[in-house]
């Protein structure tokens, strides 16, 4: 290689070589904070790097206008290259530029790791983009469709998470609609939640007992019902399914899933049962003989009062067809 022309610096060397390897390029450090935006992440999506360096991750994530389903792809993704430490390709990610064109990008994500071997942040480089131009109806189209499938999850009683594998569960990403227990997905994405601080103190020893046998028995999917916290402390009944990632060795690496509130059924449920226990009271203590009788004329159950009337054992009447035998 010949010398450096003058005014040629190392990192205008470096710029010159990245821009040469990929279309763009954007790093930020372990706590997910912008470190780095190039020239050409700013042409392929209209944003200024000073408009993102030192801000969040999630931040640039609003900012480019994914969908709910884009980001929670992305964010899997994210957490797959980062437990691994080793780079993981993503596929075809569309993002709305400031243009107004769809810009629809692969390329890879490629953890940094310190002098240690520990994970130290995240690079990301876009490696093919190919773009289109969108008229201001078809924008208008996609953004109304975006607003509506944010919509449907702010009204929806499903909400979807993606947490990491950590003790209770930090979350890397939650739908909007977590609002109906009174939180903000900013509450658990900045780290001021993690999600066994909103199981209820009474099943979260049972959650992360059924979890701990899911992951050693080898399970893909599962299902539990666990009570939680509303921000205002009322109880809440949820059943979750989810599907557990695992790294390359099958440890696991994150849970992706969804919860829905079950209150009203397990209100129900219990309205049920009360019911039927003040019947059994009634039943079993009533100075009447009461029998009970199938479709088909035989007698299933009595109360003890009924064997006194008829002078007969219980034996004797239970399994009695009272069809046949008249």
């Amino acid at each position: 290689m010949g010398e450096m022309t003058k005014g040629t610096t190392m990192e205008n060397l470096l710029e010159r070589i990245l821009d040469t390897i990929c279309k763009g390029m954007w790093a930020v450090d372990k706590d997910e904070v912008f470190i780095y935006f190039d020239k050409g992440m700013e042409e392929i999506t209209g944003i200024k790097s000073e408009e993102v360096v030192g801000k969040k991750l999630e931040q640039y994530m609003s900012a480019s206008r994914h969908s709910v389903g884009d980001e929670a792809h992305f964010r899997e993704m994210f957490l797959r290259a980062r437990d691994s430490l080793k780079p993981i390709p993503y596929k075809t990610m569309p993002i709305v530029t400031k243009g107004g064109n769809l810009s629809f990008q692969t390329g890879r994500l490629i953890p940094l790791l310190d002098r240690k071997g520990n994970y130290d942040g995240m690079i990301c480089t876009v490696e093919s983009v190919s773009e289109q131009k969108i008229s201001q109806k078809t924008l208008r189209k996609r953004l109304r469709s975006d607003r509506k499938l944010e919509e449907i999850y702010k009204n929806s009683p499903v909400v979807a998470f993606l947490w990491t594998a950590e003790k209770d569960w930090p979350v890397e990403f939650v739908s909007g609609n977590i609002s109906q227990f009174g939180y903000t997905p900013e509450d658990f994405t900045s780290g001021k939640l993690v999600y066994g601080d909103i199981i209820c103190p009474e099943d979260l020893d049972m959650v992360r007992s059924e979890v701990n046998e899911h992951e050693i028995e080898g399970k893909i999917f599962f299902s539990k019902e666990y009570r939680i916290l509303t921000k205002s402390g009322e109880i809440r009944w949820v059943i979750e399914r989810s599907f557990i990632g695992r790294d390359e060795v099958g440890e696991p690496s994150y849970y992706q899933g969804i919860i829905i509130d079950i209150t009203d059924r397990k209100m129900a449920e219990e309205a049920m049962r009360e019911s039927e226990k003040k019947y059994r009271l009634i039943f079993e203590n009533s100075p009447l003989g009461i029998f009970h009788f199938d479709e088909n004329g035989i007698i299933t159950h009595c109360n003890e009062k009924f064997p006194e009337i008829i002078a007969a054992s219980r034996e004797d009447i239970i399994g009695f067809n009272m069809v046949t035998s008249i």
